[in-house]
């Protein structure tokens, strides 16, 4: 889990500069932005923000487990829906604050690997082969994707730009919204994750 999470934050925080324009306001390359997240479009997003000393990487899952909660993230970010507040512009720097309303998925990973463990166990002590114990959790994620229903949340994101030769970048968020941009990026499977690593820690 903790190598399925530091994919998605790179591939949440590394981006790397494209060539689109985006006109006098800010608020269109924030709201292309975001319509990138929506489809997990990573090369969209990329032409969005000023980083020219990182390049996007591939966002292969090394596992079948990571890739099906990407996939399963994939699908939910099309369920979000953003609104772009009143913004501030002052010598060619911009706050643009976004307030996302997004599925919190968390319940549904956290019943998954509670019940994955369980029957996990039971399969193990029967003889099963890692195989048939690996392929148990796309049957569990699968049951409780149709069983746990999946509520929403919100948070609001404060995205900095800048303008540069005509047009406008974003160049960070505001330190206190990365981990918020975080959640809405993988409907908060991640800090399920986390919660779930550090229960398994002790």
């Amino acid at each position: 889990m903790k190598k399925f999470l530091a994919i998605v934050c790179t591939a949440g925080m590394v981006l790397t500069l494209g060539g689109c324009s985006f006109g006098e306001k800010p608020d269109v390359v924030v709201s292309t932005f975001c319509e990138a997240l929506k489809t997990y479009d990573m090369q969209a997003a990329a032409a969005c923000v000023t980083t020219e000393e990182t390049v996007l990487p591939e966002m292969e899952m090394e596992d079948e487990i990571s890739q099906l909660l990407m996939d399963y993230m994939k699908e939910k970010a099309a369920e979000m829906t953003y609104t772009i507040e009143e913004y501030t512009v002052e010598k060619g720097e911009a706050s643009v604050p976004v307030t996302f309303t997004y599925a919190d998925a968390s319940e549904v990973l956290t019943e998954t690997f509670t019940d994955y463990l369980t029957r996990g166990l039971e399969l193990a002590f029967s003889g099963a082969d890692d195989d048939e114990i690996e392929a148990l959790f796309a049957d569990v994620f699968a049951e409780k994707c149709d069983t746990v229903e999946t509520s929403t949340a919100t948070a609001t994101v404060t995205f900095l730009c800048q303008k540069t030769d005509g047009e406008w970048k974003i160049y960070d968020v505001a330190e206190e919204d990365a981990t918020a941009l975080l959640m809405v990026m993988t409907c908060n499977l991640s800090s399920a994750m986390e919660e779930l690593d550090a229960s398994f820690s002790y």
